[in-house]
């Protein structure tokens, strides 16, 4: 559970989390326990067809893990930022998104590991085609259209993460929202 509430800086959350796996295949099984800060701050110019204006979330969780090798600590993290920015022909936009998950003293079972891919992170690529300790998605579109009705836009969307080297995925769309119906489309490559 959770509470929240507003501040200066938006909504903040705080609470706990508990969470319990077992894998039957490699016969492993872990719990954890955490406390839940967070932070949400949107200061966008529109729900569904956002084009000025920038946005913010935090969420960290701390706590415990146990698993077969005894008690140690686990730290999780999610934050992202974006920004529209109004040139002459168009809005530049740009997104950060960084995820992590660590254990002290573990490698993560895969179960644990941050998925990223498809149309929600890593577009060009298969949904949750990755998974990693930790992964930084920057993403930049140029949009263009009757920006509050339809929009127009390229994309290239970039991972960072350990170990591997991913290539960006870039490509174009095209979202429209009508008051009732909401339509995002893209095609992406890699």
């Amino acid at each position: 559970g959770a509470a929240t509430g507003i501040g200066p800086l938006g909504q903040w959350k705080i609470g706990v989390k508990k969470e319990s796996r077992k894998n039957l295949t490699h016969e492993t099984k872990f719990e954890s326990e955490s406390v839940i800060l967070g932070l949400r701050g949107d200061q966008r110019n529109n729900r569904w067809l956002p084009y000025k204006g920038q946005f913010w979330k935090g969420e960290i969780n701390l706590g415990r893990w146990e698993d077969e090798l005894g008690k140690t600590k686990v730290a999780e993290m999610d934050l992202r930022y974006s920004f529209y920015s109004q040139m002459d022909r168009g809005v530049f936009f740009w997104s950060m998104h960084g995820e992590g998950i660590w254990v002290d003293g573990r490698d993560l079972p895969l179960a644990k590991k941050v998925q990223f891919g498809g149309a929600s992170s890593l577009r060009g690529y298969h949904e949750n085609q990755f998974g990693a300790d930790w992964v930084i998605i920057n993403t930049v579109e140029w949009i263009m259209g009757d920006l509050d009705r339809s929009q127009a836009f390229l994309f290239v969307d970039t991972p960072l993460t350990e170990g591997t080297t991913i290539k960006p995925g870039y490509g174009l769309g095209f979202r429209q929202y009508n008051g009732t119906l909401s339509l995002d489309i893209a095609a992406g490559f890699s």
